[in-house]
């Protein structure tokens, strides 16, 4: 139900990209109701305001470049922990803990950094990341609209979704910072 939830919003608002780029001059309110968790249990909704603005040109030819996440160049990744198997959140911090100094969950922004949307099953590139798993991994994010719950990352297809800390499990790679020229 989670990738359900997920992938009828990230639909919606390519659909309201769309029409943006179609009416290029209007403003747009899309609403997403009933929107549940992965244990099926209403979280909210969702209104989302739309205002399409044209770009001056050098914007224009810099968007994708800008768009590209900065953040793998400078972070070190560990392989899968735990054997690849999903865990709690409490035992995914204690995995990442035993490896030592400098070692975290990542954030979700730094987890979509290495999601390859060109590949699914998983959503990775596997040469450079080949134990990981077709499946849900533990962010540090909390989600904003539930305190017990962290963004996960799905390898299976790209996506995101909230589980809650206090039930949930997921699969779990730890990153740490490298200094700056490494």
């Amino acid at each position: 139900m989670a990738e359900t939830s997920s992938r009828a919003v990230h639909l919606a608002a390519m659909t309201l990209a769309d029409q943006l780029v179609e009416l290029q001059a209007r403003d747009m309110t899309i609403t997403l109701r009933g929107l549940k968790d992965q244990d099926d249990e209403r979280i909210g909704d969702i209104e989302i305001l739309a205002r399409y603005v044209q770009a001056p040109e050098a914007a224009k030819e810099n968007a994708s470049e800008a768009a590209k996440p900065k953040a793998t160049a400078q972070l070190e990744w560990s392989h899968t922990l735990g054997g690849g198997e999903r865990m709690s959140y409490a035992a995914a911090e204690e995995a990442v803990a035993a490896l030592g100094e400098g070692w975290r969950l990542p954030s979700i922004q730094e987890l979509l950094s290495i999601v390859d949307y060109t590949r699914s099953e998983p959503a990775i590139d596997i040469e450079r990341f080949p134990d990981t798993k077709s499946g849900a991994y533990w962010t540090s994010t909390t989600c904003a609209w539930a305190p017990r719950a962290a963004w996960i990352v799905s390898f299976h297809g790209g996506d995101a979704n909230g589980y809650r800390r206090d039930d949930g499990d997921a699969v779990v790679r730890a990153v740490r910072s490298l200094p700056a020229g490494q």
